[in-house]
């Protein structure tokens, strides 16, 4: 596997960015992750580096979940999985208190975990079509649904730090997005995803 470019908050304009990407590209690197703190936003720079490509995936690391409905995430993750060439990768996380309510004026939410499992479950059942229509939690919903599918399907990738999130991803995500770690973080980390996927028979 070829290795994948980050574009984290870096200074960097977005066509200096897509630049990098194309430079990149073609010396082998296969895609391009973006993050979205309170510079550019993270739709924007990924449409712009998906439509550069020729054939690597693009890949949110992260979208606050909080931030965005999950029809809006399923309809944004659509979008350029259908445009990126090799696809897209969702990444979710929940971000921080700061960034949620100081910076966008939006409830962090009680429990990230459940916002976390909520998030994804809606996700998912906009992206494979269902017509949605939910009774309780964050989200309300009446008859919505997607109009628009992925080409191919989306991975949801998680950002995880603690042992619990860890755990959640490897019960209901199909990767993880990890951060600052070293090589005994990874490891315990592998262990947590692994308990994870176990408890959900995967």
């Amino acid at each position: 596997m070829f290795p994948r470019l980050d574009l984290s908050q870096c200074g960097r304009s977005i066509a200096e960015n897509v630049d990098l990407v194309r430079r990149a590209e073609a010396l082998g690197w296969e895609g391009a992750w973006v993050s979205e703190i309170n510079g550019a936003d993270a739709v924007t720079s990924a449409a712009c580096i998906a439509g550069a490509l020729t054939n690597g995936r693009v890949g949110s690391a992260i979208f606050p979940m909080q931030t965005r409905d999950p029809l809006l995430l399923a309809m944004t993750a659509a979008s350029l999985s259908n445009i990126a060439p090799g696809g897209f990768v969702l990444g979710l996380g929940t971000s921080t208190p700061i960034i949620i309510e100081d910076w966008h004026a939006t409830p962090w939410g009680d429990s990230p975990l459940t916002l976390t499992r909520e998030c994804v479950d809606l996700v998912r059942r906009f992206l494979d079509g269902e017509r949605v229509t939910t009774e309780s939690g964050r989200w309300l919903y009446r008859r919505a649904s997607l109009t628009t599918p992925p080409k191919s399907p989306v991975p949801i990738y998680l950002a995880a730090l603690n042992d619990r999130m860890l755990q959640l991803a490897g019960e209901i995500a199909d990767g993880v997005i990890l951060n600052f770690v070293s090589v005994s973080d990874l490891i315990h980390a592998k262990s947590k995803i692994a308990e994870g996927a176990g408890l959900a028979g995967r």
